[in-house]
């Protein structure tokens, strides 16, 4: 099984995308902790924008001790 850095071994539960789509007026929104995101035309498009979505929270997570230092050059 496949922790998350900060997990701390605790029974929790975790968002599934599957759970995080609904539908309302036709229009394909999903759901995250920063509120309701949408609409979109499609459930497939809902998907889509999910994954981008959780790719640059993920990314936005990252502490910046994590990162490399740049080299710094003197001209």
């Amino acid at each position: 099984m496949n922790f998350r850095c900060t997990d701390t071994g605790e029974n929790v539960v975790y968002f599934r995308a599957s759970s995080r789509l609904f539908t309302l007026n036709s229009d394909w929104y999903f759901a995250s902790r920063e509120g309701d995101q949408g609409p979109f035309a499609t459930p497939v498009k809902a998907e889509q924008e999910l994954s981008i979505f959780l790719e640059l929270s993920n990314f936005a997570s990252i502490e910046i001790t994590d990162v490399a230092p740049r080299a710094s050059f003197v001209t």
